[in-house]
């Protein structure tokens, strides 16, 4: 076992992850393309690209600010909601479904006034086939940079600094995606971005009508190599086309 330390928090996070539903995601976009699609004053300083990002990370996160509009912040993702009280015995909840988020204690208040964007540029998966788990690297053909529906919390323990934190919000997978999981993060088109990061935007069918499955059509899904399985290895190499067999689908 690993310990990740974030933000004063110590978390035991397994070295090898395999099977966490919508648990691993890269972001490899330039500083200066992410500024410029959500809305962004300037490039974010020391911006690195990220190819196998895993839970209990610090990871980037667009929420708006009053008096600064959207701004780029790090947050641990494994949501903290505030009453916890020791989240080194509670479950990881890096995710939340989107059809339930509504009554969980732990995710209801952050769904009504704390949403956030999660930039993205591409998702894996695990696809179970056998006894083994195969990885797929799972992109977006319409955009090479997109956002995932978040939500986000803060978290004060006793004599220690606040802890931000965050958990993705998940759907129904679509066809053909549901031939490697049957949940896939929810995706958001940019004209929602402002109306979800609002607080002053309420209602379940008003949040609903923003997380709808894109087609399965905008996909393509390639088998990678068992090397993203480990969450130590954080480069470009996780991205690679396993050397056989080929996509196992795609739109062109």
């Amino acid at each position: 076992m690993t310990q990740k330390k974030t933000k004063g928090v110590e978390c035991s996070a397994p070295f090898v992850v395999l099977a966490i539903m919508c648990g691993r995601y890269h972001l490899t976009a330039p500083a200066d393309h992410v500024a410029a699609l959500f809305g962004l004053s300037e490039a974010p300083k020391g911006f690195e690209a990220l190819f196998n990002i895993a839970p209990t990370q610090a990871v980037p996160v667009v929420r708006y600010h009053p008096h600064q509009g959207p701004r780029l912040d790090r947050l641990r993702w494994g949501l903290l909601p505030h009453w916890m009280e020791n989240p080194l015995e509670a479950p990881l909840m890096i995710n939340a479904r989107q059809e339930s988020a509504h009554e969980k204690p732990a995710f209801r208040a952050a769904l009504e006034r704390r949403r956030c964007l999660v930039p993205a540029t591409g998702f894996y998966e695990w696809q179970k086939v056998g006894k083994t788990r195969v990885p797929h690297r799972i992109d977006f053909s319409a955009h090479p940079l997109f956002a995932f529906a978040g939500l986000w919390e803060r978290w004060h323990p006793v004599g220690q600094r606040p802890v931000e934190s965050v958990a993705i919000l998940t759907t129904k997978a679509a066809e053909p995606l549901a031939s490697i999981h049957e949940r896939m993060p929810v995706m958001l088109p940019p004209e929602s971005f402002a109306a979800w990061m609002s607080p002053r935007v309420q209602g379940r069918g008003t949040l609903a009508s923003m997380m709808q499955t894109p087609s399965g059509a905008l996909f393509r899904a390639t088998r990678v190599s068992e090397r993203v399985n480990n969450t130590a290895h954080d480069d470009a190499e996780c991205l690679v086309e396993a050397v056989s067999p080929g996509p196992l689908f795609s739109n062109s």
